[in-house]
């Protein structure tokens, strides 16, 4: 935001603030955590199978519920043009299965060296699942070498912004999302 101009100046101009997002640099901690929960299975290579359609779908459920004020557009490519990709590496994907269905899902993507960026973590309506799911990032982390993982939450998703703000950081940034709507008469 530029110096001298305040909440107040874009409200006036018609702007509202929408979502606040941070991103920390979490480092990776010796300590072990619980025992991996038994209903945490490590994606297959193989990204034709049954439980990655099962994965990317829960993310898409996922984003639309935590992105009502800017409602994603499927693209062309379907859901798995936006949640895989090249960084997304062999073995760093896991859901979280409940009576044979996926009911969250977290990765590690982009490692390169020390550091890692945390994918979308998420188990809605599961009290101990975000932290089922760090526990498992984190030593899935320590197995790779990775010391921070980088992770980013907003406002719209209470349950990963709830547990980003109990974790210890080296260094965070965080945003604010300001969004106006254009009258199509003027655009």
């Amino acid at each position: 935001m530029a110096a001298g101009i305040g909440d107040e100046t874009f409200r006036e101009c018609g702007w509202r603030k929408v979502r606040h997002t941070v991103i920390r640099a979490v480092p990776v901690h010796e300590t072990p955590g619980p025992a991996p929960d038994p209903r945490l299975h490590i994606l297959p290579d193989d990204q034709s199978t049954a439980i990655w359609s099962d994965w990317v779908e829960a993310h898409w459920r996922h984003y639309q519920a935590t992105h009502t004020d800017n409602p994603p557009v499927l693209p062309s490519g379907g859901p798995r043009a936006l949640f895989l990709g090249d960084d997304l590496e062999a073995g760093n994907a896991v859901a979280l299965i409940e009576a044979g269905r996926v009911v969250g899902f977290a990765s590690l993507r982009a490692v390169a060296g020390e550091c890692a960026e945390s994918g979308w973590i998420a188990a809605p309506g599961i009290r101990e699942g975000m932290a089922t799911l760090w526990h498992w990032m984190m030593r899935r982390a320590r197995a790779l070498g990775v010391s921070v993982i980088e992770l980013e939450a907003d406002d719209s998703d209470p349950d990963l912004w709830a547990l980003c703000a109990t974790l210890s950081a080296e260094r965070e940034t965080r945003y604010v999302i300001w969004e106006t709507r254009i009258e199509e008469s003027r655009v």
